[in-house]
């Protein structure tokens, strides 16, 4: 219980987009077909029948347009990505396979085609598209072989979820701290309410109220994590602030006087982004 502070702490400065990264990703990752030989960068997603049609050097095979938040006004995505090599129907590893994929809409290590793919979805939507070389791998390929010089990739995305830092002050912080209680809701959500039994994909601000200073923070880099409430590795305290808060709802949960502190944290920013059974 004491080190709760250091424990959120650790989650929140702790990446989590490793299914993104390999021993050999560079920097800028797949962003660059020319750059991209050794990446571990591999994404797509979901399809639907309709007729193809081109959308500058990709060509829509099917879509299905989302009615969520938009992809374009968003910091921070959860998708869900298949890739094939088009011609031979070649599964590409997809860094979504164990879950989704938190990005942020511009990540420089997805490669362009898919930056481009994703422009104009929301929430639910659901594209299938084939990407050129010249927005994928171009003449190098990748994988060592798996995909070839200039092979042609299909890619199935789906939009999952679409966020931002919610809006807040430090007068509306204090504000729900004096108002008494373990936690109060900055923003309400909508959907099923998130209980045990359940994995949720949370976004979180750590932050030391009298200093008015953000310590750490998920949102920088898009680093959501996973969080179990029957998960003992978080104080009993901490997980029941967190249970019925609903997906797209950020909750101020305050550590109680009981519980001591770690590196000047005394109140996380919940953001629930989704949930999974």
């Amino acid at each position: 219980m004491a080190g709760i502070g250091a424990l959120v702490l650790a989650l929140v400065l702790t990446g989590c987009n490793s299914a993104l990264e390999s021993e050999a990703q560079p920097q800028t990752g797949a962003a660059h077909a020319s750059e991209s030989a050794e990446s571990g960068d591999a994404a797509g997603g979901l399809n639907r029948s309709r007729a193809p049609r081109s959308a500058g050097s990709l060509t829509m095979l099917s879509e299905v347009v989302g009615r969520g938040a938009p992809v374009d006004e968003a910091t921070c995505l959860a998708l869900d990505v298949d890739l094939e090599v088009a011609d031979e129907h070649t599964p590409v590893p997809s860094p979504s396979a164990d879950g989704p994929l938190i990005v942020a809409r511009d990540d420089q290590r997805l490669i362009a085609g898919l930056r481009t793919g994703i422009e104009g979805m929301a929430v639910d939507g659901r594209r299938s598209m084939l990407i050129p070389p010249a927005l994928a791998y171009g003449n190098a390929g990748w994988g060592n072989g798996l995909v070839g010089p200039n092979d042609t990739l299909r890619a199935d995305i789906s939009v999952l979820w679409a966020g931002r830092r919610p809006s807040w002050t430090w007068p509306d912080l204090r504000r729900a701290a004096r108002a008494g209680g373990g936690a109060l809701d900055l923003v309400t959500g909508s959907g099923a309410p998130f209980s045990a039994g359940a994995t949720g994909m949370v976004m979180i601000d750590a932050v030391d109220l009298d200093a008015e200073s953000i310590e750490g923070s998920m949102w920088d880099g898009c680093n959501a994590r996973a969080l179990d409430l029957a998960s003992n590795d978080l104080a009993s305290w901490f997980v029941d602030n967190l249970e019925g808060l609903r997906p797209g709802g950020t909750r101020l949960v305050l550590q109680p006087d009981h519980a001591s502190g770690d590196h000047g944290v005394d109140a996380w920013v919940v953001t629930l982004a989704m949930t999974r059974d």
